[in-house]
């Protein structure tokens, strides 16, 4: 757990570089709570993240940061991109997301036909347009677990 570090934009692309490095990662889980991290350093990191093409199961904790909408659309775009993708634990719990970006990341998330849990921690945000909600569960077929907190 790296809690109150400040991942600057160095550090977040070393720690992607060394992330993407590992071809065969199949599970990651980042506790990046309260680090610091922004829309910069956020997207250099899920830009290394979405070169793990083998990745099943992935855990991001991310609460009480300043990501916003420009980087969760870069995730999402990444996130398309691992077609493995099992599991999805996002928690931005407390950050500057709006309904701009939720929207973006609901687009994306139907795009991962493979998911079968997706749980989503969204509190604290600006987040509305929820009827966003109904399109994940009428597209992610296999999807057999799906925990969202608004």
């Amino acid at each position: 757990m790296l809690e109150g570090c400040i991942i600057s934009f160095e550090s977040a692309q070393k720690f992607g570089l060394a992330i993407q490095n590992s071809q065969n990662l199949k599970q990651l889980w980042l506790d990046l709570r309260k680090t610091r991290l922004n829309n910069e350093s956020f997207s250099e990191l899920v830009k290394q993240i979405g070169n793990c093409s083998k990745m099943e199961h992935l855990t991001l904790s991310l609460m009480k940061n300043k990501i916003g909408d420009e980087s969760i659309q870069i995730f999402g775009q990444n996130l398309e991109r691992m077609t493995k993708l099992l599991h999805l634990k996002l928690s931005l719990f407390e950050n500057i997301l709006n309904s701009e970006g939720f929207i973006n990341l609901i687009h994306s998330l139907i795009k991962c036909q493979q998911l079968i849990s997706l749980d989503l921690d969204l509190e604290d945000n600006d987040v509305e347009n929820i009827e966003q909600i109904d399109k994940i569960q009428r597209k992610l077929l296999r999807l057999v677990y799906l925990k969202i907190s608004l």
